[in-house]
């Protein structure tokens, strides 16, 4: 459908490039909460947040890190946050809220790879790694 609408062809390659691992500190993690409940919904600004004091500090414009899962799930959302894929090698299994005040599109990555080793007790290291990318091009016809 792309190719024929947009006249693009998209390929599938791999690539290596520069990535954060996530891994364990070496340190005990802290206490993670595991997200067994609803999360806080406010129904007139349509806001979703993991508790109603997170959902009351966005309702007043602070922005927030949310994810929800696993640590695989927890590495794909901050790919986005430090700029780079992110590989995860925690392999923490589960269902857990994870979340910090960030703004992905005012502070650094730096603050990200900081908060998610107090909060959390996982490290980002920087490596380069084989990834696979999708290559966008113009489709010849």
């Amino acid at each position: 459908m792309l190719e024929e609408t947009f006249r693009l062809r998209i390929t599938k390659d791999s690539k290596t490039k520069e990535v954060y691992v996530l891994n364990t500190c070496g340190q005990a993690a802290p206490k993670w909460e595991t997200a067994m409940s609803i999360a806080s919904i406010d129904r007139d600004s349509g806001l979703v947040a993991p508790t109603k004091q997170v959902l009351e500090r966005m309702k007043q414009g602070e922005k927030f890190f949310m994810a929800l899962g696993s640590s695989e799930d927890l590495a794909l959302h901050l790919s986005y946050a430090v700029n780079r894929p992110v590989i995860d090698e925690a392999k923490v299994e589960g269902y857990y809220h994870f979340y910090f005040p960030f703004d992905v599109e005012s502070d650094p990555p730096e603050k990200a790879i900081q908060l998610v080793k107090e909060k959390y007790g996982l490290c980002l290291v920087p490596d380069r790694r084989t990834v696979d990318v999708f290559v966008v091009d113009n489709a010849e016809y």
